[in-house]
């Protein structure tokens, strides 16, 4: 049987086991909350950048779309398109992201931009230069 003593030493080496397999764990689980808040913290300034890219680009929509529009086309060829060919083109580049942006929406806006620009062309380069003859003749 054992001594009280024994006894003693027994349940000291025990608590000095657990006590250790505790901070063990104790270490483990501080690791693993950090670990979550960091991902979280993560997630959140993702989303926010996500989120203020997003407003910046509604905010210049315009802007950018008239830069690309420019970039594409050249000098040459806007100085010679008609003002209002470029105000329908940009709102159908607009109206266009809005609804990549938003499948939902209806797509008529950017067919009905699209036509504008075919009407202004079509007036700039066929009606106008008939009038022109016909007044003539």
């Amino acid at each position: 049987m054992m001594s009280t003593q024994d006894a003693y030493e027994s349940l000291k080496q025990e608590n000095e086991q657990l006590k250790h397999t505790l901070e063990v764990c104790r270490t483990w689980m501080k690791r693993e909350v950090d670990q979550s808040v960091h991902v979280i913290a993560k997630r959140k300034v993702t989303k926010m950048t996500e989120i203020d890219r997003e407003g910046f680009l509604r905010e210049n929509q315009e802007a950018i779309i008239s830069k690309r529009i420019h970039d594409y086309f050249g000098d040459l060829l806007l100085l010679n398109a008609p003002k209002e060919l470029i105000e329908h083109l940009i709102n159908a580049e607009i109206n266009f992201y809005n609804l990549s942006k938003n499948p939902n929406l209806d797509g008529f806006s950017v067919v009905s931009s699209y036509h504008k620009i075919f009407d202004v062309l079509t007036e700039q380069m066929i009606v106008h230069q008939f009038r022109k003859f016909a007044l003539k003749k």
